[in-house]
């Protein structure tokens, strides 16, 4: 007998207002990830999280090689992926910033806007050469803390002052980020 937690979430579809809180990137698993019971694997999960980070630090830093590491990473599992519901979406954004480090909620998605994993992740900014962490660099800080005004709504006691951006920012980012999609949720 299965008995479900209080505390485990539901599976819930994102409305538009929510999708757009997020920036997000398509994720296209192979055929061989999905296993014999008909669904994603389990190791397919921490990979398409790690691949919309990449896309989205690649972005926000401007760089093809973001130089960090994974200090924690927690994922729940909300529903099964199974292959008729591909291509997946990856949600990020960013929830906290330290000195070297960023907090990122990310979620999986599937073509429903259904919400089938979630995960909160901490990346510490790397120096190759020292092998070592290192602080965030002021180019790396800024997008991430425009992320973090314009993702949060700006009235967010943990967010300060408003800092003044420049309609240009605001629109660059906004652009960059989730917009519902039109299709019709299948039955």
């Amino acid at each position: 007998m299965s008995q479900r937690a209080a505390d485990r979430p539901f599976v819930r579809h994102l409305s538009p207002d929510q999708v757009v809180g997020y920036w997000s990137t398509d994720i296209h698993p192979w055929s061989y990830d999905f296993d014999y019971l008909g669904h994603l694997t389990a190791a397919i999960y921490p990979k398409a999280f790690e691949q919309g980070r990449i896309r989205y630090l690649e972005q926000r830093w401007g760089t093809r090689q973001p130089a960090y590491v994974v200090a924690s990473h927690t994922m729940q599992y909300v529903t099964e992926i199974r292959e008729e519901v591909a291509p997946l979406r990856v949600l990020i954004r960013p929830t906290a910033l330290g000195r070297s480090s960023v907090q990122l909620e990310e979620l999986l998605v599937d073509r429903n806007s259904r919400v089938c994993n979630f995960s909160n992740v901490t990346l510490v900014a790397w120096d190759p050469q020292a092998r070592g962490p290192r602080e965030l660099s002021p180019a790396e800080r800024g997008p991430l803390e425009l992320d973090m005004e314009i993702l949060h709504g700006l009235d967010l006691p943990s967010a300060g002052s408003r800092k003044h951006h420049t309609e240009a920012d605001l629109e660059a980012v906004m652009n960059t980020h989730a917009r519902p999609r039109q299709e019709p949720e299948l039955p």
